[in-house]
């Protein structure tokens, strides 16, 4: 397919991140709560142990977000998870990365902002493997590595963190299962000699999966009248001693829980109803993962058989008030609802993003790859900016800057090959949507559309590449002023670079841009046209370098 654009049974996947609210669930005093130990009083006697201890076998340094200077996903992981055909030209002595790759690694790198959890969880429990030594890295016990500046390190718990919504290991959690069915397994495999197949990282969520957080179980201690400890290494504690509570009578667990030592705990818990805790084996994440945003056939997965991947980050996204579902054309809804996971589209699937301390990041949603579907997004932070991607097989739409208050919220309709976008809000300044397309010469195409005014009354703006074209057709339902940056790829990786500086459209006008004929030699060329398709006057795009 020609078109790239730059904008994934009902099941339900979790997507760990890292934390827990900063108060107690229910406004309870959370260190008297029965079973709950903030620094457990460990016997060091257990009925099942794995030899693993948070000193030496897990990391010295607490677990971390966005902060300066760290490394993060990049061109070499995305090798390293799906192989060179994440590659736009997997043949190539460089991996350049096309539009869809580029827009999958921006999501992750944003979803991992609020906490790097599942990558140290993960990473710990690869070395206790023996699959990778901590020597690689820099020392020769993973509490001896240092942090900072070890680039190596880094970019190796963020590519851990990336396997969590990635196949096979995003099916490989289990999910729906009671805390007791946790316990047996760990009892089961804790003393067995550590493989792949039974060596597990630990998840345990909020209601609704909000604050989710993994952790390395290591040992099981029976503290008597049917309560046992799951001896844990958190990542937000490091060198300490930790413990899920389960009881096994009445089928509950629970935890103590917070971003540091010096931060307000609070109490996670569940049952065999919930849901909430849940295990992840390693095998699946050292295998092959199915790529989300490859053209063709991947590991396992062919486009035919695809999903389409729709993601909301930001600061804004990271509220349970925070609502973000699609809509079929059946009127039927997948995503978070007024702080509540609705899950009614067949086939579609909710992966469950936790991110950090305090936190409930919009979910993951996933959806057959033939589906249309409708976006809606807003939320109660004030001046809040949001990133909306849809990623799937060969093509993606990045939608940046969306400042949707509950008031003014956005929606957003899409074909479900990205073919075309509509973007509906009412304020006066509106986002940055990006797209590419690739014309039968072998030029790409990466355009962003930035609306610098929607008009007094907001607007309808439309973006489509019909009949299988390259052409790119922007229309809006009012009248709006535009900036549209271009940048070409050539067969030969030649980038240059292309401005249309203030581009207006009166009411039922559209720009086209004319890519399909262009073959490099003079800077691409709009018009705009109006309801009828005449044209009205030709644009020149100014080239501004790179």
């Amino acid at each position: 397919m020609k078109r790239t654009l730059v904008v994934a049974g009902v099941g339900l996947l979790l997507l760990a991140g890292c934390g827990a609210p900063s108060t107690g669930s229910d406004g309870e005093d959370v260190r008297s709560t029965d079973h709950l130990v903030a620094d457990p009083p460990t016997s060091g006697t257990y009925v099942a142990d794995s030899g693993f201890r948070p000193d030496p076998d897990g990391f010295s340094f607490p677990n971390y977000g966005d902060e300066a200077g760290v490394a993060e996903l990049g061109a070499a992981q995305l090798v390293e998870l799906f192989g060179q055909q994440a590659c736009e030209s997997p043949s190539g002595a460089v991996c350049r990365l096309g539009s869809p790759a580029t827009t999958w690694l921006q999501v992750m790198n944003n979803a991992a902002a609020g906490g790097h959890c599942e990558g140290m969880a993960a990473l710990s429990q690869v070395f206790a493997a023996g699959v990778e030594s901590p020597r690689t890295y820099g020392a020769e016990a993973p509490y001896a590595l240092p942090f900072d500046g070890n680039e190596p390190l880094q970019r190796d718990i963020a590519r851990w963190f990336s396997t969590q919504a990635t196949e096979p290991t995003q099916g490989s959690e289990t999910r729906g299962v009671s805390p007791v069915d946790v316990l047996d397994t760990l009892i089961a495999t804790l003393g067995e000699q550590r493989t792949p197949e039974n060596t597990y990282t630990l998840g345990i969520f909020q209601p609704e999966f909000a604050g989710g957080h993994a952790i390395t179980p290591y040992a099981v201690e029976d503290r008597g009248d049917g309560i046992f400890w799951i001896m844990v290494y958190d990542n937000n504690f490091p060198g300490a001693a930790r413990a899920v509570a389960v009881d096994r009578e009445n089928e509950t667990w629970s935890y103590l829980a917070s971003t540091n030592p010096d931060a307000p705990e609070s109490v996670y818990r569940g049952d065999a109803d919930s849901g909430t805790l849940t295990l992840t084996p390693l095998a699946p994440r050292l295998a092959p993962q199915e790529c989300p945003f490859c053209a063709g056939e991947t590991v396992g997965q062919t486009v035919a058989d695809g999903t389409n991947q729709f993601s909301l980050t930001g600061p804004g996204a990271e509220r349970a008030d925070t609502d973000f579902y699609l809509t079929d054309a059946a009127e039927q809804r997948l995503g978070r609802v007024s702080g509540v996971l609705v899950r009614d589209i067949p086939d579609g699937e909710i992966v469950p993003l936790a991110q950090g301390p305090g936190l409930a990041p919009a979910p993951f949603l996933e959806t057959p790859a033939t589906l249309d579907t409708t976006v809606s997004i807003s939320t109660e932070l004030a001046a809040s900016t949001l990133d909306f991607a849809m990623i799937g097989a060969g093509y993606d739409v990045l939608i940046s800057g969306v400042d949707a208050p509950a008031d003014s919220p956005a929606t957003v309709k899409l074909a479900a090959d990205g073919s075309r976008i509509v973007y509906s809000q009412l304020p006066t300044a509106g986002p940055t949507v990006s797209a590419a397309v690739e014309n039968d010469g072998g030029y790409l195409f990466d355009f962003a559309v930035d609306v610098i005014e929607f008009g007094a009354q907001g607007a309808e703006l439309t973006i489509a590449s019909p009949d299988d074209r390259a052409d790119v057709a922007l229309g809006a339902t009012t009248s709006g002023r535009y900036r549209i940056e271009v940048t070409t790829v050539d067969p030969n990786d030649t980038e240059r670079r292309f401005t249309f500086p203030d581009v207006t459209l009166e009411a039922g006008q559209q720009l086209v841009l004319d890519f399909e004929q262009w073959q490099g030699e003079s800077a691409p060329q709009g018009r705009i046209a109006d309801g009828e398709g005449e044209p009205i006057t030709t644009l020149n795009a100014v080239e501004s370098g790179l």
